[in-house]
């Protein structure tokens, strides 16, 4: 993906090397909230692609830029420039003014001041998405200027021993509430907007948390604990503080047992979640939004269904993301990043992840069985 080919409509075009452009800036814009994108182009990713890099072609108004697009993220953006740190910032600036935060999310700018050469663009992009993790973890708009390791290195250890230490013993004694505010008062993870935790601050409590719980309930489903940790990602790329609240509080009741009374008629809901899910499954879909849409307990009915059709629901999303994906590889004009944003992911990485995990191959070996065949 980091080889220069960009994500342009219809065709894939080779970016100019050094000869062309070198001693430059880049600045990365990333959209957190990408279902506000998929509703804004109806998932169309092409248009939504072309669209969104015009309209940063207009704001940066610099004669020798350049804006793309790596296929495999389509809510991140490179503008490649030259321009003085000042220039650079007034650019940021205005991104954030054209976006405003109320219609589109929260959208992180990250700023690498230091001239480079485009073929250093690989280089350069891992190190700004090293630096997009210290932005705030808050519903706001951010700017980051790229300072190294030094900034990640003063970050804190919010899920220090101590913590864990006193979770991990309430939990053994069964005192869910208790464990709840360590995790919320003491160590301020309801307050982690106000009180400054960075995005990479939040992401490392919360795995810490989730494999805490999960380690302590021994004789737990694990598999309710990873729809939890997928909904708590989640959270986590949109910067949403609820959903991770919510998910966190779903954990510690899968660890405690509590679900609903087995003469409720948990059968026709599971079914109504299971049809749900199978016109729906493109969207963002979690445990703990479909238990609320349907009325049933979390917990409860993420044991349910696992009973009922012998697969969690995050995995039978997955089978259905992926058998759609499959319908979608036979038309060998569909892009393969086209179609994982179709199904419901906006990281083609990560897609691809998870087809070789579901079909033993990955998504181009399918293609090209298929095309063999």
């Amino acid at each position: 993906m980091l080889n220069g080919k960009l994500f342009r409509p219809g065709k894939e075009s080779h970016v100019p090397s050094t000869n062309v452009f070198s001693e430059i800036s880049t600045i990365l814009v990333k959209f957190h909230n990408v279902e506000v994108l998929k509703q804004n182009y109806g998932r169309d990713v092409l248009r939504m692609s072309y669209d969104m890099k015009a309209k940063l072609r207009e704001l940066i108004d610099v004669e020798r830029s350049i804006v793309f697009n790596y296929t495999d993220k389509v809510n991140e953006f490179i503008i490649e420039l030259n321009a003085t740190p000042a220039k650079l910032r007034l650019i940021a600036d205005r991104i954030h003014e054209a976006f405003p935060i109320e219609s589109q999310g929260p959208v992180t700018i990250v700023i690498h001041e230091q001239a480079s050469s485009l073929d250093d663009i690989a280089t350069v992009y891992r190190e700004m998405i090293s630096e997009l993790v210290t932005r705030p973890f808050c519903h706001v708009h951010s700017i980051v200027t790229c300072a190294g390791s030094e900034r990640i290195s003063r970050l804190s250890d919010r899920y220090s021993d101590r913590i864990e230490a006193q979770i991990a013993g309430f939990l053994g004694k069964h005192d869910i509430k208790q464990a709840e505010n360590i995790i919320m008062e003491t160590a301020g993870l309801r307050r982690c907007d106000s009180a400054g935790w960075s995005l990479f601050e939040v992401t490392q409590f919360t795995a810490g948390l989730i494999n805490t719980i999960a380690e302590n309930d021994r004789g737990g489903n694990c598999r309710s604990y990873e729809e939890v940790q997928d909904a708590i990602n989640y959270g986590l790329r949109t910067l949403n503080k609820e959903t991770i609240l919510d998910n966190v509080s779903l954990a510690l009741r899968i660890a405690a047992g509590t679900g609903n009374s087995e003469g409720s008629s948990i059968s026709s809901q599971v079914e109504s979640v299971h049809d749900y899910i199978t016109k729906h499954y493109m969207n963002h879909l979690s445990l703990s939004d479909l238990a609320e849409q349907f009325y049933v307990e979390p917990s409860y009915l993420s044991r349910k269904f696992s009973q009922t059709y012998n697969e969690t629901i995050t995995a039978f999303i997955t089978r259905c993301r992926m058998n759609r994906a499959k319908e979608l590889m036979q038309d060998e004009n569909n892009k393969l990043e086209v179609i994982s944003f179709d199904v419901g992911y906006d990281d083609y990485n990560y897609f691809s992840r998870v087809f070789r995990r579901f079909e033993g191959i990955s998504p181009t070996e399918y293609r090209k069985k298929l095309v063999a065949e």
